[in-house]
């Protein structure tokens, strides 16, 4: 038996919540509580807090910050069994906030927007409490609906109903007429009513882990935009060979995360050059050396380390790379990294590289005994990088370059981009 504690006042989020979560899609919910679970048992509690007093100039940002108050407000009598669940909604149209409609007037012209084909785009804010450890995750799930015209005559049909008084942005897809002038969906619909399925799964799943202690990140291609380098250095030295091949996104695709020597060995076979393992990365090196002294940042690793700092996370780089090349990489940034990283280990400190775990093993123990390796979450790239952080017990993001297939893309969270990065999901 796993409790399911809703903190919601709202009959349709309690009504859709026990049908999802309890009934109909309760084979899903069991592939992630495991396979031991019998059943699930809803409970709802309401949370009296006044949520106008609660502001955030993003709409984003204020949805989780009503719903972590809720969950606050609601902890100490949640018992200490179970998750807690607390969700908020606000709709944004036109670049305006739109919560519960207060007026006729106001309703009216919430619904006057959407008749003329402006979006609604539903911001879900979901805070699920592990009631036994007392961990805390928030997370974000968005959707967008679009209406065909509809008339005043409608309109008016739609607010004397009354229901949409009771919703954020003023309307419901239950309602009967206004169904009827669904265009599209982007998104879930439970999204749009304001029950954020899929960020509600994946933090039930995540609150059942302990908080993350520590983070270990990859360089190239994670924390800088190098490999574009690389990229750039074995196109010239195809030129400089007029090789059969040129290097391409699928030879790249293989060869990354793995180490220099191996990954000299397939640019070799697959290119056609004329060239020992040795000379082709003694050459390739000269190239790529000098442009790597303007290595920019990959996007958002700035924000994500300046969150690490500030929440005093230890933080170490475990890379495939040499000491002399991450030395290069890293000037042009010596100030953050200076203050992010305590560790730095290369290629050049261990004798298995990705996908072996040891790189990973060795940085988490250089910072001393007590935090295991489901305490610590890997930034990755690469395939190989992933599978060395899952062959190690550690938790992972990967953030895969667009060559990478889906079924190689693995890990705790896959992100297309750093500035996707949750810290409240995983801290």
């Amino acid at each position: 038996m796993v409790r399911l504690v809703l903190g919601s006042s709202s009959r349709w989020r309690r009504e859709l919540f026990d049908d999802v979560f309890c009934h109909d899609e309760f084979k899903r919910f069991q592939d992630i509580l495991g396979p031991q679970l019998k059943n699930v048992e809803s409970e709802f509690m309401a949370a009296d807090i006044d949520e106008k007093a609660i502001r955030d100039p993003d709409p984003k940002m204020l949805c989780q910050k009503v719903a972590q108050a809720k969950a606050k407000k609601l902890i100490p009598d949640a018992g200490n069994e179970g998750f807690l669940i607390c969700m908020d909604e606000v709709v944004v149209t036109d670049g305006k906030l739109r919560e519960k409609p207060e007026t006729k007037e106001e309703a009216k012209e919430f619904l006057q927007a959407y008749a003329k084909g402006l979006p609604a785009e539903c911001l879900n804010g979901v805070c699920v409490v592990n009631l036994e450890t007392g961990r805390m995750v928030t997370g974000l799930e968005e959707a967008v609906i679009y209406f065909e015209p509809f008339t005043d005559e409608v309109i008016d049909r739609i607010v004397e109903r009354g229901l949409v008084f009771q919703c954020s942005g003023g309307f419901t897809i239950k309602d009967p007429d206004l169904s009827q002038y669904v265009s599209k969906i982007y998104g879930t619909e439970n999204a749009i009513e304001g029950l954020p399925e899929e960020t509600t799964r994946k933090l039930i799943s995540e609150a059942r882990n302990p908080a993350i202690k520590r983070m270990i990140w990859d360089l190239d291609g994670t924390l800088l935009n190098s490999e574009e380098h690389l990229t750039k250095a074995r196109k010239q030295m195809c030129e400089k060979y007029k090789t059969e091949n040129d290097f391409t996104p699928d030879i790249d695709a293989k060869i990354l995360g793995g180490s220099w020597e191996n990954a000299a060995k397939i640019i070799i076979d697959s290119c056609g050059f004329p060239l020992t393992v040795e000379k082709y990365l003694e050459e390739e090196a000269v190239i790529v050396r000098e442009l790597w002294k303007d290595t920019e940042l990959m996007p958002g690793v700035k924000e994500v380390l300046e969150e690490g700092i500030k929440r005093n996370i230890p933080m170490a780089i475990a890379t495939s790379s040499r000491k002399v090349d991450v030395d290069l990489k890293i000037a042009k940034h010596k100030e953050l990294f200076d203050r992010a990283f305590k560790h730095i280990v290369t290629c050049d400190d261990v004798t298995k590289t990705k996908p072996d775990p040891e790189i990973f093993l060795k940085a988490n123990n250089l910072f001393g005994p007590g935090v295991e390796p489901k305490e610590v979450l890997i930034f990755e790239d690469s395939p190989n990088g992933i599978r060395a952080a899952l062959k190690g017990g550690f938790r992972s993001i990967m953030i895969p370059p667009p060559h990478v297939p889906k079924i190689c893309q693995m890990g705790d969270r896959i992100l297309t981009s750093l500035t996707e990065f949750d810290a409240n999901f995983f801290f």
